[in-house]
């Protein structure tokens, strides 16, 4: 399976202005496109999407205004995009940048929450979120009234599922090639737009 970022932003605004055509009665709500990780490379085109669908008068109007993206991937690859690099850390640590101290305290942070610390999943009294957000978004999202506040319609999918497509768990997998291109320009040609804007590490 392939997974194409301009099938994702088109994708993804299809659906929406679908969604408020059905529901024209959200048409007026703000929205604010948001997302974490991954998605900084999605959220810019998608905003841009939108804004130039607006601009043309095609389909439902949403009205955008703003988006938020939190630990964004922006250049590279996810698995080498990171900040700060687990390698990073160790190099500053061995031309002694880092006291043994300090590098020991790091060390022991959760590298995807800096407020935790490591996940250890045999312990299963200790909560970790890098280890059960996977299966609370799904029981989540399989939750026949969360289903039902977002109008969707009984019987068109069997079971939600998280998929990243890089673990062995994982019942899709896909190749991504969203990673060939920065979403630096996209960045830079929104700030011209008027839209709030929040992006944070």
């Amino acid at each position: 399976m392939n997974l194409r970022k301009d099938e994702i932003v088109r994708d993804g605004v299809a659906l929406w202005r679908k969604w408020l055509i059905e529901h024209p009665e959200f048409a007026r709500n703000p929205i604010y496109i948001t997302g974490a990780s991954y998605s900084g490379k999605i959220i810019p085109p998608l905003t841009l999407e939108i804004i130039k669908g607006n601009e043309a008068g095609s389909g439902a109007r949403m009205n955008l205004q703003g988006y938020i993206i939190g630990n964004p991937y922006l250049i590279g690859n996810p698995l080498t995009d990171n900040f700060p690099s687990k390698h990073a850390i160790e190099y500053a640590h061995r031309i002694s940048l880092l006291s043994d101290e300090l590098f020991e305290c790091i060390d022991s942070v959760e590298e995807s929450f800096i407020l935790e610390s490591k996940c250890n999943v045999s312990t299963p009294d200790k909560w970790c979120r890098v280890y059960y957000r996977n299966y609370m978004s799904q029981s989540w999202a399989n939750d026949i009234n969360v289903q039902a506040a977002f109008h969707v319609r009984e019987g068109t999918i069997n079971e939600w599922f998280r998929c990243r497509g890089r673990r062995s768990d994982d019942k899709l997998k896909y190749n991504i090639d969203v990673d060939a291109d920065s979403a630096i320009n996209y960045y830079q040609y929104l700030t011209t737009k008027p839209l709030r804007a929040l992006i944070f590490r």
